[in-house]
């Protein structure tokens, strides 16, 4: 008898742990019952996403957490929000992950275990007689409190990798096991070291004058916010209408400078607006060639801002390319 309740508690036990936890029969994500959620922070789970055992997700009211569709968290692993962290659709970051502050990480991102990426720092330099806590006081008093992190799409990066404050690791980066990056890394470079060096590259990246979204060899430059992650085990770019699906806002990579006109190839099944820096342009429904002043950033990165439709959701732009 007391084997079968030993097999049966057992049982239970498991049965609960992996049961859907807060929000998951509303929202269509996967929640360990022993997830801890601390504060009042905002929350927006895409579908299929999974939280891990015993992780603990934290925040004030101002902070916001969005994980995107099919992301999966692992065991043990904490996220504090300052005021907001995004992790990407198809992102994976494995067990005892720790993601702190204002972070940003792309989608189809993996992560080994022990990654730790923090926005935030401790203060020694300021004033170096004076202890620790007190110079931390002071950087609190002058509003220093976050540098925020972007990690780009489709990176990988190794086990106990840290990342430190204020660094952008670029789309499709590689990073070895152990590093410590303490600058920014450019798309598609292997880094490896504490601290981090660039040791190779995946790929060659040079924007070209022109993007095609049929091709895959310019699937790199679609450099952010799109759909590029088939379902299940498919081994094929997800394309619709000859273009890729922009999930939200998004940035293209190109070697245009400010000011020159471009257009962009779109299909929309509703009208809607994009903003591209100061102007807002109306998107017709159906197929249309966009006409705009380019306003690249300072990586040379063209982004869009895609407002959503009256119900608040995202309509699903397709973007085609983009030519002069």
């Amino acid at each position: 008898m007391r084997k079968l309740l030993g097999i049966l508690y057992r049982a239970l036990y498991w049965a609960a742990v992996n049961c859907w936890g807060r929000g998951a029969s509303k929202h269509g994500f996967h929640s360990a019952l022993t997830v801890q959620w601390r504060g009042e922070l905002a929350t927006a789970i895409g579908a299929q996403a999974n939280i891990g055992c015993r992780t603990v997700i934290s925040g004030p009211a101002k902070a916001r957490l969005d994980i995107g569709t099919h992301a999966w968290i692992g065991n043990d692993c904490e996220i504090s929000v300052l005021e907001r962290v995004c992790i990407g659709a198809h992102t994976s970051l494995q067990h005892r992950t720790q993601v702190h502050g204002d972070v940003r990480i792309g989608a189809g991102c993996v992560g080994a275990a022990g990654l730790y990426v923090s926005s935030g720092w401790h203060e020694f330099r300021r004033a170096p007689a004076l202890p620790v806590r007190l110079q931390d006081r002071l950087k609190a008093r002058d509003g220093l409190v976050s540098r925020p992190v972007v990690i780009g799409d489709d990176c990988w990066l190794g086990i106990n990798v840290a990342i430190m404050p204020g660094v952008e690791i670029g789309r499709g980066c590689v990073v070895g096991a152990n590093a410590v990056v303490t600058r920014d890394l450019p798309p598609y470079s292997i880094a490896v070291g504490a601290p981090a060096r660039v040791v190779g590259k995946r790929l060659d990246f040079t924007p070209p004058r022109r993007l095609d979204a049929s091709l895959d060899e310019h699937l790199p430059y679609f450099y952010a916010g799109f759909r590029f992650i088939p379902e299940g085990d498919q081994t094929i770019i997800p394309r619709e209408r000859g273009g890729l699906v922009a999930t939200g806002d998004f940035e293209l990579a190109c070697d245009i400078t400010a000011g020159e006109q471009v257009h962009l190839a779109l299909y929309a099944p509703l009208p809607l607006q994009l903003r591209h820096g100061t102007a807002t342009h109306s998107v017709p429904a159906g197929e249309s060639s966009l006409g705009f002043e380019a306003a690249p950033d300072a990586h040379g990165r063209l982004g869009f801002m895609v407002s959503p439709d009256a119900a608040g959701s995202w309509p699903s732009l397709i973007v085609r390319g983009l030519n002069l």
